[in-house]
């Protein structure tokens, strides 16, 4: 005899494990992107020498530095639009991919654009130092600032519209367990390594990773947000639980140690003179 919708069996719930692994997975993809394939590469690309790297910073000896410093930005809403396409075409049942590609793009599209808002307000950081030079110094500043707070609100508005049309609506509770549980998560590993880092200051070093982690403060602006225009009707599919999967969990592990072990201390690739 078949169940009735609404019975014990079909009432599965989010695995709180899973939601953690998928969250770390999700912030390493963006800090290493910003870092490694953003920073790194544009100083290979134009003839520089990588000299350390760590979870909050990347040194670049020679190289052009204006694009070494922006590549990190760069990289990081690149990618997040990546996500925002590879979405439209990910399987309705893959809800843990989804889910997934959907942080990623969270993470990236809040990181990218929060950075140009915070270092043209602080004039330091990323895009200050690849502007650096640039006169007069206050167009920039106001220019960057006011394009990247309206690129930073038009994300909270795709990343919210796209939690209910890929996640499936299923109550304001819901919603926040899936950004919470990520979120503290992936700032639990972010302070961690940012304590191990022994090339910089630990002081530095744990004021940028809280930055880092605070700058993707508008997930916690998707709640309410949601209540408007993350309504039934732009639903594709059922909403699904993300259920416990070892694979993800398995693998979460293991990089949220080499973040924390490994990369957390700093890596030197070369020494200056």
């Amino acid at each position: 005899m078949p169940l009735a919708p609404g019975s014990s069996t079909n009432r599965q719930s989010d695995d709180f494990l899973t939601l953690a692994a998928i969250g770390i997975l999700a912030y390493v993809c963006c800090d290493m992107g910003h870092e490694l394939v953003g920073h790194g590469a544009a100083c290979l690309v134009t003839g520089g020498h990588a000299i350390s790297f760590s979870t909050v910073h990347f040194q670049c000896f020679g190289g052009w530095q204006r694009l070494v410093c922006s590549g990190g930005i760069l990289f990081n809403i690149a990618l997040g639009a990546f996500c925002a396409l590879a979405l439209r075409f990910a399987r309705p049942t893959a809800v843990r991919t989804r889910y997934f590609l959907w942080l990623t793009m969270a993470y990236n599209f809040f990181t990218g654009f929060g950075y140009m808002v915070s270092s043209a307000v602080r004039n330091s950081g990323d895009l200050a130092n690849a502007a650096r030079g640039l006169a007069p110094v206050w167009h920039w500043r106001i220019a960057a600032a006011g394009t990247g707070a309206l690129l930073y609100a038009a994300a909270v508005w795709v990343v919210t519209r796209d939690l209910g049309k890929y996640i499936g609506p299923r109550g304001s509770a819901r919603v926040w367990q899936l950004i919470l549980v990520p979120y503290f998560s992936a700032a639990f590993v972010a302070c961690a390594a940012g304590l191990e880092n022994s090339i910089l200051q630990t002081s530095q070093v744990l004021l940028m990773a809280v930055d880092t982690t605070l700058g993707v403060w508008g997930l916690l602006l998707i709640p309410a947000l949601w209540r408007f225009i993350g309504s039934p009707n732009t639903v594709t599919s059922p909403a699904q639980p993300v259920t416990r999967n070892a694979i993800w969990v398995v693998a979460a592990a293991g990089v949220a140690i080499a973040f924390v072990v490994i990369i957390g201390p700093g890596l030197r690739l070369a020494r200056i003179g």
